[in-house]
C-alpha cells in the first residue's frame, strides 16, 4: 500500500487523470462525432491535457484552499 503522507499527491494525481480523460473524450467526441473519433489519437490528446492538469492542480490547490477559506464562514 502508499504511505498516508502521499493522500494528497494522489488524491490529485487521479482527480486530474479522470477529469483531463473525461473532458478530453467529451470534446473529441463533440468535434469529431462517434463515426470519426480514435482512440489513439484521443489517447495521445488526453497524455497532453493530463500533463497540464496534474502540475496544475498541484500548484494551484494551495492557492484555491486559501480562496475556499476566505469564502466561508466559520
Amino acid at each position: 500500500m502508499i504511505s498516508a503522507r502521499y493522500e494528497t499527491l494522489l488524491f490529485q494525481f487521479l482527480i486530474s487523470a479522470i477529469m483531463s480523460c473525461l473532458v478530453s473524450a467529451t470534446v473529441s467526441l463533440i468535434n469529431l462525432g462517434f463515426d470519426a473519433f480514435e482512440f489513439l489519437r484521443w489517447f495521445e490528446t488526453w497524455m497532453i491535457a493530463w500533463s497540464v492538469a496534474f502540475p496544475s492542480i498541484v500548484i494551484m490547490s494551495p492557492v484555491v484552499g486559501k480562496i475556499v477559506k476566505k469564502l466561508i464562514k466559520s
